[in-house]
Formats: structure tokens, C-alpha cells, sequence
């Protein structure tokens, strides 16, 4: 017959803004994830605020220095004009040429946009205005386009 074990686990307990860790000699008969679990929203945003902001990097391959031009003043144009909820919400929107160096492999024109968080990226490529208008631009000039995102996880704690 199995033995029951008692185990400490530790806790945060939140007291009108003062958390604080507290050692509880309990045993877990289930593990967290086969309980259901609420989160409120004052706790998601909490939680969401901890997260590092979304680093999004995109790089595009368009042969004429003229076009490559009109896109940076594109850039430039977007970051003045894109707003979610009446506000602007792209944290830094920094774009230029490329290095002409081997390494490069033909990516001449590259983009660096930093989000808040994961659902202001997805309204930028779902919902933005601006970055549609950004789009028309830039789709009849590039031979290739390749985008990536992450969220940091050496960038220094915010706040």
C-alpha cells in the first residue's frame, strides 16, 4: 500500500496589494493542472505585465534601391499613423538597409518592431490600418520576405 507523504509547499497569498510567500503543510492529492482554475482579470493583466514585450523582425529581399526607399519612408509613415483603440500602440518601430556582406544572403531592407504583448502583434497583422496600407506597398517590390517573433528572455525586467 502506497504512503501518503506530507510535503510543504509554498504559496503567495495576496493581502490588499502585500503578497507575500507562506509555507503550507498540505499534501496535494491532485495536481494543479486537473483542477480548474479562474483567473481574474485584474490577475491576467498582473501576469501580462510581467511578460517581456514581443520582438518582431522582419526582413525583405527588394532588388531596386528606389523601392527599397519608399518602403523606409513607408516605415516612417506607419509608425506615425498606426493606432489601436485611438492610441499608438507600437512600442519602437526601427527599420533599415542591410549590410551588402555575404551574411546578409540577399535580405537588404529589415524591420525590428517591438509590441506590449502578443495581442497588440496580432491587431497589427489582423486589424491595423496603417500596416495594411504599409502592405500595399511593399507586396508589388519584394522578391522574398521572411518574419519572426520572440518574446525575450534576456532583456531586463521592466519595472
Amino acid at each position: 500500500m502506497p504512503t501518503l507523504r506530507f510535503r510543504p509547499s509554498t504559496s503567495t497569498v495576496f493581502f490588499s496589494g502585500i503578497s507575500k510567500s507562506i509555507t503550507n503543510p498540505s499534501t496535494r492529492l491532485y495536481p494543479r493542472s486537473s483542477l480548474s482554475t479562474f483567473t481574474s482579470p485584474s490577475r491576467a493583466r498582473r501576469e501580462e505585465a510581467k511578460m517581456a514585450p514581443i520582438e518582431r523582425v522582419t526582413m525583405f529581399k527588394i532588388p531596386k534601391q528606389e523601392d527599397r526607399e519608399k518602403v523606409l519612408e513607408g516605415y516612417r509613415q506607419m509608425k506615425k499613423t498606426a493606432v489601436k483603440d485611438g492610441k499608438p500602440y507600437i512600442l519602437t518601430c526601427e527599420a533599415g538597409e542591410a549590410a551588402d556582406e555575404p551574411r546578409a544572403q540577399g535580405w537588404n531592407l529589415v524591420n525590428k518592431s517591438t509590441f506590449a504583448s502578443k495581442a497588440d502583434m496580432d491587431f497589427y497583422d489582423q486589424e491595423c490600418q496603417a500596416h495594411a496600407q504599409f502592405k500595399q506597398l511593399v507586396i508589388p517590390v519584394k522578391t522574398d520576405i521572411m518574419t519572426v517573433w520572440y518574446e525575450s528572455a534576456t532583456r531586463d525586467a521592466m519595472l
